[in-house]
């Protein structure tokens, strides 16, 4: 981009330009309690709407909580009553599936080991 084109009011690079300038202009002020918690909350914020996603949720359920993320599921407004027992269920299911077929590899596991007297 040249120096001469000006970014759209609304497109990322105009708000990194931004905030670009207040850093710049604020840089000889001390940094206050009250911008460290604006920073905080602003994280916070961000995090929460994040977390708020539909998908993000069912990621986090059936990619790394399974059954131990279900109280994620109910906190999350944007999923119906319908909708949170359905996945509830369906991540029930799903962990004891997983858990199911976790035993049958690790009983395999030890049956072929202990066959070729690796294991007493």
């Amino acid at each position: 981009m040249s120096s001469s084109e000006e970014p759209h009011p609304f497109s990322q690079s105009a708000s990194d330009a931004i905030e670009a300038d207040l850093a710049e202009s604020r840089m000889n002020e001390p940094i206050t309690t009250h911008d460290v918690e604006k920073s905080k909350q602003r994280k916070i914020g961000s995090n929460q709407e994040l977390l708020r996603r539909k998908w993000v949720t069912l990621g986090i359920l059936f990619g790394v909580t399974g059954a131990l993320g279900i109280p994620l599921l109910w906190q999350n407004p944007r999923f119906s009553h319908f909708e949170r027992v359905i996945w509830s269920v369906a991540v029930l299911v799903y962990t004891f599936a997983l858990l199911g077929v976790t035993y049958a590899i690790l009983k395999w596991a030890w049956n072929s080991l202990s066959g070729a007297g690796y294991v007493a």
